[in-house]
């Protein structure tokens, strides 16, 4: 399932779900710290022995993944 915006994929990660991938778009995320500390807090805690996939896409590739009008740059494939 694809989940999408920093409230639902910290919430999944809170709850203990971990992302299989993680897109994010740096032209969206900006300067946003809280984002970018969860992308950094989820690339550091791999599954297991395998890294999670982190793929970083443009803000058009990231337009047409996004569901919603205004995409906030981060979106993960949860279990």
């Amino acid at each position: 399932m694809l989940i999408e915006g920093f409230r639902l994929v910290r919430d999944a990660w809170q709850a203990g779900v971990r992302p299989q991938t993680l897109f994010i778009a740096p032209e969206l995320i900006g300067g946003n710290s809280a984002i970018l500390t969860l992308v950094q807090t989820i690339e550091s805690h791999p599954i297991g022995t395998h890294p999670i996939d982190v793929v970083a896409c443009s803000k058009p590739v990231f337009g047409r993944l996004a569901e919603t009008v205004a995409p906030q740059g981060i979106a993960a494939i949860i279990p």
